[in-house]
């Protein structure tokens, strides 16, 4: 307790500051970002719903029925630890979005906490505590410490699992070894990027020459947890979902995009390290490896190689190349960009000089991450308030448009009784795979087809994004063409702005049609085909 007490204002110090930095500069919006955020907060709403409702009799069909009501979750997309602690947060704090944020910056906290600790056990405390700094600033982690993502929380269980796995090379107490084993499988259970743990510690226990630790129980028993806890869920990911899965990783969904094993890969991740870190860090981080590499420095930077190496090689070969994929190798550069002022400093022969350049490098940091503009979006939340009161004859809406995760779920926020369900463009007249190069399929090609298909299910109202964002969609034009070709049907009656700084929202409008004709024999069981899963969901629209 002691220790904790002394130690405990080189952690909460540097976190009041860069959490200072953020109230600063971030801005309210509704959730937007890379439209993943609209799905990862709307599966925390699933869970804090299902919490209230217990399912237990039957959850598979619990599930498909709330997706088929609000068809914009991440179950099975994404594993599900973090939506589960969402879900949790947010039968406390409520399911705003702002409650969702709040428990990123608790995740990001936490991965704080535990990379002070994997810094400090080789660096005196005023080292750490900068370290810490260094790393809350560097522009990918700030970035994504404000976005409804699963990057930061795995990268904090990620850090949770490297410290204990660390500590128990060093020092072979037990619980370090169950706890190691404990933090890898929940970061595999809310992202399958944690994966890229296994690769780790074979790594270090190779350049560790503790390879004999696996025949240790606790070890051989922390695995056996791990397995028991992530087999089940990888195994039905697999069977439900693991052709997706396994194209996503061969095939770049974008046009243009490379393929798994190709030589752009090669160079891609490393490329991307100034604008993940900053330049300042990352010049740093260059003279840290290099000068790392001697006999005498590579035991203590053992870790920052073990990370560098297995996110490389992790990510290298998928497809799919995004920068915020190898943010599991940011604590690692940190850790290179502490040694290379320490290098400097001593190459100089101002020991004490390597304080002040690693905030110098820290401070260059904060100067790049602050800058860069907060994305905010508004507009969805008001078209669904008005659709919550003005779709009264019927339970039923239809959404058409890229952000449509985020009219659902402030329609599911603004219909408490949950009343009312939404119908999907892209499931109802044409699917989209993740974006159209990866798979698209038309269900109307004629306006007689979307004619009939909106009598079928019958939806009083009919909101569309105007013009179509980021894709250009035929079977969205036709949507479209068909509202103002048909006057006598469709009704253009109410049109909310898109309030933005994002430029693929500039100009763009929510145009909410109503549809004049009701169909009395209306359809009670909505049915969508899933390119996903290969097959059709299905459930009864009565309650």
């Amino acid at each position: 307790m002691k220790r904790f007490w002394s130690e405990s204002p080189f952690v909460f110090v540097p976190v009041l500051v860069i959490l200072a930095a953020h109230l600063c500069v971030d801005v309210d919006s509704e959730p937007v970002f890379n439209n993943d955020e609209t799905r990862h907060v709307m599966t925390g709403v699933f869970f804090h719903d299902a919490i209230g409702d217990t399912p237990f009799r039957n959850p598979k069909q619990y599930a498909v029925g709330y997706y088929l009501q609000y068809p914009a979750l991440g179950l099975m997309v994404w594993p599900p630890f973090f939506y589960m602690v969402e879900g949790g947060w947010m039968c406390l704090a409520g399911t705003s979005f702002l409650a969702a944020r709040m428990l990123i910056g608790i995740f990001a906290a936490i991965a704080c906490a535990y990379f002070y600790r994997l810094v400090r056990r080789d660096k005196d405390r005023l080292t750490s505590a900068i370290s810490l700094l260094l790393l809350g600033f560097s522009p990918l982690f700030f970035r994504f410490s404000r976005q409804v993502m699963l990057e930061i929380p795995c990268l904090a269980i990620l850090l949770a699992s490297v410290f204990h796995f660390e500590r128990y090379l060093g020092e072979t107490r037990r619980r370090d070894a169950w706890l190691a084993c404990l933090f890898a499988a929940l970061a595999a259970l809310t992202r399958f990027d944690g994966i890229c743990l296994l690769p780790y510690f074979i790594i270090r226990l190779l350049m560790t020459g503790n390879l004999a630790l696996l025949k240790r129980w606790p070890v051989l028993g922390g695995i056996l947890t791990a397995g028991i806890l992530t087999g089940p869920y990888y195994l039905f990911t697999m069977r439900e979902y693991g052709s997706t899965i396994a194209k996503a990783a061969r095939e770049a969904p974008t046009a243009g995009g490379t393929a798994s094993f190709g030589i752009h890969n090669l160079v891609y991740y490393p490329s991307c390290i100034p604008e993940q870190i900053g330049w300042f860090a990352a010049v740093a981080a260059i003279i840290g490896l290099f000068c790392s590499l001697r006999r005498e420095s590579r035991r203590a930077a053992g870790p920052a190689f073990g990370l560098l190496l297995a996110t490389y090689l992790f990510f290298t070969p998928i497809a799919e190349l995004d920068s915020r994929h190898t943010i599991y190798w940011l604590p690692g550069l940190v850790i290179l960009a502490v040694n290379g002022c320490k290098t400097v400093a001593g190459l100089v022969r101002r020991p004490r000089l390597a304080l002040p350049l690693t905030l110098l490098v820290a401070v260059g940091s904060i100067g790049t991450s602050v800058r860069e503009p907060s994305i905010y979006v508004f507009g969805y939340e008001e078209a669904a308030e008005y659709v919550v009161e003005h779709n009264r004859e019927t339970r039923v809406c239809l959404m058409d448009g890229f952000l449509n995760g985020g009219f659902i779920y402030q329609l599911r926020r603004h219909d408490p009784e949950r009343r009312l369900w939404t119908l999907r463009g892209d499931k109802l007249f044409y699917t989209v795979l993740s974006e159209p190069d990866a798979g698209y399929k038309d269900h109307a090609r004629e306006e007689e087809e979307v004619l009939s298909l909106i009598h079928r299910y019958d939806p009083e109202l009919i909101i569309v994004e105007e013009p179509q964002l980021y894709f250009d969609l035929p079977g969205a034009k036709l949507l479209r063409e068909t509202l103002h070709d048909h006057p006598e049907r469709f009704q253009l009656e109410k049109t909310i702005p898109i309030r933005t700084n994002h430029f693929r929202f500039a100009n763009a409008r929510l145009e909410i049609w109503r549809n004049k004709i009701r169909n009395p024999d209306r359809s009670e069981f909505l049915e969508i085909e899933m390119l996903s899963i290969g097959r059709n969901l299905g459930a009864g629209l009565k309650k």
